[in-house]
């Protein structure tokens, strides 16, 4: 009988610890479950970015020539070549992303641009749906991306990145002329797809879109009823370790109101080299690129068409700081006789991804009459808080 209160103890903390277990179990079955939701909540919530950059240019023309750039075409002060001679906000960008369902994703990014001090503008930006696979047979045939809504077209390489994201302070003048102050930004519906190619080296992609027509300064109609229709080629090739050449091609066709009026056509080319020795270490890379751009659009004066390019490079000195160089040549879209060109230097200087300066300097000489330069001196600063989409192909961090 003296062993029978100990036992009694033992059966007790027996069950005490077995009804603890159980408790234990309950515990991490309801975490299980407040985890899973809380994934799936943040799944289907947008992830957002903001994304500011400040610009500020001092610029000069020589012998207090003064210049018509709209002769080019529009060149505003947000994405072109026009100095404003001043420091300012030159635009913020509101990014949302998120899953929409298994089969969709969608991106909505809102503009918020500085026209003059102190008065923004706000707009649209881009804002479609990207459909991975297709809904019926859940599968997406030759890695098909069909994309509806609004979207900046795959015209050549730059005219599909944002200002925060060039290599360079400005767009080149020449995509200003062509295509306006934002580039080819078009609602509409874009289909991608992947060629078959021999070979595990190289990769072929086809783009098709067809979207709304007009409203550029070769084709500046607004009220246009007729849409337009873009395709491009981009062909990319491994050529070694550390050593990789993408070769594009772009074709815009955009049919006017007026039938016996030509159709608008844009022609384009494009090229990007990158050099990145993994086994130099991860922070050296050097790339080099460039554009060009043919109208079939006559001018006034000679009938000439119009024609223009642009190329650029940049080395990666370490894990911060980078040097970019870039040539840029268009003629004028009303006397083709005349052009204008201009050479820049630009330095760039990352503390993290999230905070980037930059310097620039650009010499732009137009040959009309007599030679005349303009002179302009950039200050550019981009910084990033929240979740951060995939950055371009050259930045390399």
């Amino acid at each position: 009988m003296k062993l029978f209160p100990p036992l009694l103890i033992i059966i007790s903390i027996s069950l005490h610890a077995d009804q603890i277990d159980s408790l234990q179990a309950q515990i991490d079955q309801l975490k299980e479950q407040v985890n899973t939701r809380q994934e799936r909540a943040s799944t289907f919530n947008p992830g957002i970015t903001v994304f500011g950059n400040l610009f500020g240019c001092l610029g000069g023309a020589d012998d207090e020539v003064e210049h018509d750039h709209g002769a080019e075409g529009h060149e505003g002060h947000h994405h072109g070549a026009a100095c404003p001679n001043s420091l300012w906000l030159r635009e913020v960008e509101l990014d949302f992303r998120a899953s929409v369902d298994p089969w969709a994703d969608a991106v909505l990014i809102l503009s918020l641009e500085q026209e003059q001090p102190g008065i923004f503008s706000a707009e649209v930006e881009e804002g479609y749906v990207t459909l991975r696979q297709l809904p019926v047979i859940n599968a997406a045939p030759l890695g098909l991306k069909l994309k509806a809504g609004r979207f900046l077209t795959s015209f050549g390489r730059f005219n599909k990145i944002h200002l925060h994201d060039l290599p360079q302070p400005t767009l080149p003048f020449i995509m200003t002329a062509f295509f306006g102050d934002h580039g080819l930004a078009r609602n509409g519906v874009s289909a991608q797809f992947l060629i078959p190619t021999p070979g595990d080296d190289n990769a072929l992609t086809a783009t098709i879109e067809v979207v709304g027509g007009g409203g550029i300064a070769l084709s500046p109609i607004e009220d246009h009823t007729w849409p337009g229709f873009l395709g491009h080629l981009g062909w990319f090739f491994n050529l070694s370790d550390g050593h990789d050449l993408e070769l594009g091609a772009s074709a815009y066709v955009e049919p006017q109101n007026n039938k016996p009026v030509k159709p608008v056509q844009v022609y384009g080319g494009d090229f990007n080299y990158k050099w990145k020795p993994f086994d130099r270490g991860e922070w050296r890379s050097f790339l080099f690129g460039g554009e060009a751009f043919l109208a079939n659009v006559p001018d006034q004066i000679s009938g000439n068409l119009p024609f223009g390019f642009f190329a650029w490079s940049q080395y990666q000195f370490n894990q911060n700081a980078y040097l970019g160089l870039r040539y840029t040549y268009g003629q004028n879209l009303i006397d083709r006789t005349h052009y204008k060109h201009g050479v820049g230097m630009f330095f760039t200087y990352y503390t993290t991804e999230f905070l980037r300066f930059r310097f620039g300097y650009e010499r732009l000489v137009d040959r009309v009459v007599a030679s005349a330069g303009e002179n302009q001196v950039m200050f550019e600063l981009n910084f990033v808080f929240g979740s951060h989409p995939v950055e371009p192909y050259w930045v390399n961090r």
